[in-house]
Parts: C-alpha cells; sequence; structure tokens
C-alpha cells in the first residue's frame, strides 16, 4: 500500500487517488469514489464487485471466477483482461476516458445486474434448491421446509 501511495504522489495524483486500505463499512462512502478497481488473479463469487455494482460504482475487475459469469465488460464493467499493471493501467485508461452518458449506463446496467441476478427472491430460490438436492443426495426422503 505504501509502494502504491509513493507513486500516486510522485504522479501528482495524490488528491485524486484514495487508497484508503481495510474498511469495515466501505460501501457508506462509495458517493466519494468515482471508479471501483478489482484486480484480481483468482475469485470465488467476488462479493466486493458485486457490492460495488449494487451501489453504482463503475467498476473495473479481472476477468476471473464468477465475474466471468455476471460481468460483461462495456455492459456493466470494464473487464481487465491480464494481470500485469500494463493491463490494469489500460482498464483504468478505458474506464477513465468514457462518455459520462456510458458510465450512467454502465452504471445502470451494473446495478440492475446484482438485482435481477442475485436478489433477495433468486438467492431464497438457489438455497432452497440447494438445500432439496442436498437432501435427495443424503437419501433422506425428506423435503425442505424454509423456516419463516
Amino acid at each position: 500500500m505504501d509502494e502504491l501511495r509513493d507513486i500516486s504522489i510522485q504522479l501528482g495524483l495524490q488528491d485524486r487517488v484514495s487508497l484508503p486500505g481495510f474498511l469495515r463499512d466501505w460501501t457508506s462512502r462509495c458517493s466519494e469514489f468515482d471508479i471501483y478497481v478489482q484486480p484480481s488473479l483468482h475469485e470465488g463469487l467476488c462479493i466486493s464487485v458485486l457490492e460495488a455494482m449494487a451501489q453504482g460504482m463503475l467498476v473495473v475487475a479481472s476477468d476471473v471466477g464468477g465475474i466471468k459469469q455476471y460481468g460483461h465488460d462495456r455492459n456493466n464493467m470494464i473487464k481487465i483482461k491480464g494481470e500485469t499493471h500494463i493491463e490494469i493501467a489500460e482498464g483504468l485508461a478505458a474506464a477513465m476516458t468514457l462518455d459520462s452518458e456510458v458510465v450512467t449506463q454502465l452504471r445502470s446496467n451494473a446495478m440492475r445486474t446484482v438485482k435481477e441476478e442475485f436478489g433477495p427472491a433468486i438467492v431464497a430460490r438457489q438455497w432452497h434448491s440447494a438445500m432439496e438436492n442436498l437432501l435427495k443426495l443424503a437419501g433422506s426422503g425428506k423435503k425442505y421446509v424454509p423456516k419463516t
């Protein structure tokens, strides 16, 4: 983190780049930032990217893990194709040079993706299906009845 902070100072970007480190409730500060960047080599579902999308942030993320399924380049985020600092910089440059109308559409599409693919009703159906399959595999013959 210190090395990145030093680079931002050397480039004269310290007033435009924030590297806050760990934040317990980072979504409360989303309105302070323009872009959420998630360069990764490996990811599962990548909940932090989904959280950023749900907050309507412009996301720049690696095309790995679950992001491959729900992230759509130039539709609801900007995807980083590789893992080098040059490829990450290219993804950021692409995001920073977008027309404001395109950015607005990407943010809107991101929020819609989260709502349509990860909303409470969808998660509940997936959970119910997983529990039913687990009970079948266990051979119990029981039906899953969710607690209300």
